[in-house]
């Protein structure tokens, strides 16, 4: 009878691999279909658009860098190198459904870069809503938003996406009251779904990076216990 539920469901959103994923979490220790059923819309729930958009849809509004070689459409399953392995031994939809973080460290900016972008198209690929960010974007809308009602509104949005994607995590440095934003920020966010932070500033220099040790240390609670860390060489 679950199961029929659960095929009813995706059969109407068109998603079936996230379907699978489904099956697959009900045999786990611990499933409650009651929770992990929890969001997803029936037919009366038509103001539900992330559940209609498609993949392609999904891509386009999350904002990945538009030279990006996997936005142009490359096969990543092509590379010979270990990004492949990376990315395909990262269950994307897992990290978000158990709201674990991915901090992508190496001093490759390209790479770390690459692979979050990746893993952001893997994620819209399965349905889930995700955004794409720099660091310095990031920051520069947090002061904004505690100057103008515009700003306020897209820091909102990304409070509450799904999957966001920062590249370039901490590649500035940004003032006190940047910070106290931050931390407001990431407390917010962990109620409502993951980052992915793209680095080359191990986690050890963080609270160097940051500034101030108080806050840079709070900032670093939130993150860092919940998250998956991936050094790339």
């Amino acid at each position: 009878m679950l199961k029929k539920l659960i095929a009813d469901k995706f059969n109407h959103m068109g998603f079936a691999k996230m379907h699978d994923k489904y099956l697959k979490l009900m045999e786990r220790p611990g499933f409650n279909p009651l929770v992990h059923l929890d969001g997803m819309p029936d037919e009366a729930d038509s103001d539900d658009k992330m559940y209609r958009w498609s993949s392609a849809e999904l891509i386009r509004r999350a904002n990945f860098p538009k030279k990006s070689s996997l936005v142009q459409g490359m096969d990543y399953n092509k590379l010979d190198d270990p990004c492949k392995e990376i990315i395909e031994s990262l269950e994307i939809y897992d990290y978000v459904s158990e709201k674990r973080n991915i901090i992508l460290v190496g001093p490759k900016v390209t790479l770390t870069n690459f692979i979050a972008v990746a893993l952001g198209i893997n994620a819209c690929k399965l349905g889930i809503e995700t955004q794409h960010v720099s660091y310095r974007y990031l920051t520069n809308e947090l002061f904004a938003s505690r100057i103008g009602p515009d700003s306020l509104t897209d820091i909102r949005a990304l409070r509450k996406i799904k999957l966001l994607v920062v590249e370039d995590w901490l590649n500035h440095d940004i003032f006190k009251f940047q910070l106290e934003s931050l931390y407001e920020f990431v407390d917010q966010r962990k109620y409502n779904g993951i980052t992915i932070f793209s680095t080359r500033y191990p986690i050890e220099s963080w609270v160097e990076r940051l500034g101030n040790p108080v806050l840079a240390q709070k900032v670093l609670d939130i993150i860092v216990p919940r998250a998956e860390v991936v050094k790339l060489g």
